[in-house]
């Protein structure tokens, strides 16, 4: 119960800080309190990180990992600090598309609390990725800890879906900066067409059939026994999803929750390009591989379906792309069994 106490207030925090980030776009007396925050959730997660979470993993982590966890919150203190100063911002803005002031939801603006919080996020959700992989052990203590909780843990998925659909609202401000429906347009959310289901249902299938190309293509390169110990962790995952219902819930959580996050609040913000080598670097940790390139390309597939189209349409695909592997896998397994 304690956990749960605790994640509940810190994802409360959380919000809490981007409500303010958008009453401080209109005023200006906010914005010192929402830099002040800022830093010191920064000093907060360097130590929680760096400091707090190796000395006290359990089971003990190795002094490599601890240097490394170390190493690794230090530079993203050091990145999410300097993301709070306008003229690494406006450094920043020059690699990012352009913001357009008449055009809501265009770009990135420099001089934005909302933009600025934004990065510091992205920045935080990038690390504890990574530093939670590395205080787990690597890819095996991660597969061993799945393994203890017998892989996906349906209300996590459930929760994750709810934390980055609250988040994506409150980022593009609903009620505080655009009324509901003026905030659902921001996130690109409409009724999808009969045509865009049908291009987000044919995208997914062309994404699949390039996954399973690259796949046997890279085991072919590496060897079976090498792809089974750079995959077991998404190997375990595949393995817990034992029907179609969890497949289903599995698959639709991860696609609205991920897509509205990603495609609808952050993509308009930082880009196609980015956006999708973010959403690669988030999932990085179930496959470490040069294939793993492939989660690249279907964010790119699935961030160019939201520009030319809508984020319905990405959820669309997202959603067919993985409830079609898990669809199959399940196929084989039970065609196996009852051959």
């Amino acid at each position: 119960m304690s956990n749960i106490n605790n994640t509940a207030v810190i994802i409360g925090l959380f919000a809490l800080v981007v409500v303010i980030a958008n009453l401080a776009e209109q005023r200006e007396g906010l914005r010192s309190l929402v830099f002040g925050t800022l830093l010191a959730l920064n000093v907060v997660f360097v130590y929680t990180y760096g400091f707090y979470a190796p000395a006290n993993a359990d089971p003990p982590i190795s002094i490599e990992a601890a240097m490394a966890a170390r190493f690794i919150s230090a530079i993203v203190g050091i990145f999410t600090t300097l993301a709070l100063f306008p003229s690494v911002r406006r450094w920043l803005a020059r690699l990012l598309p352009q913001h357009v002031p008449s055009v809501s939801g265009s770009g990135f603006d420099p001089d934005s609390p909302v933009h600025m919080t934004a990065l510091v996020f992205c920045g935080y959700l990038f690390a504890s990725t990574v530093l939670d992989f590395v205080l787990a052990g690597g890819m095996t203590g991660l597969a061993s800890e799945l393994s203890q909780q017998g892989g996906f843990a349906v209300n996590s998925q459930v929760l994750n879906m709810v934390v980055f659909i609250m988040f994506a609202l409150l980022g593009v401000g609903i009620v505080v900066r655009r009324p509901p429906l003026q905030a659902l347009e921001r996130l690109g959310l409409r009724a999808p067409t009969p045509r865009e289901l049908l291009i987000g249902i044919g995208t997914a299938l062309l994404m699949i059939g390039i996954a399973i190309g690259v796949g046997f293509f890279w085991e072919i390169i590496v060897g079976e026994d090498t792809l089974q110990q750079q995959t077991q962790v998404s190997a375990l995952l595949s393995q817990s999803i034992t029907t179609l219902g969890v497949a289903l819930i599995i698959s639709s959580t991860a696609a609205i929750g991920e897509e509205i996050a990603f495609r609808g609040a952050l993509q308009p913000i930082f880009g196609v390009g980015v956006t999708s080598i973010f959403f690669a670097l988030v999932h990085i940790q179930y496959t470490l591989t040069p294939a793993s390139l492939i989660i690249v390309v279907v964010g790119f597939a699935l961030g160019m379906l939201r520009q030319r189209y809508n984020t319905t349409t990405s959820i669309v695909a997202h959603f067919v792309y993985n409830y079609g592997q898990m669809f199959a896998l399940i196929w084989v397994r039970y065609a196996f069994a009852k051959g």
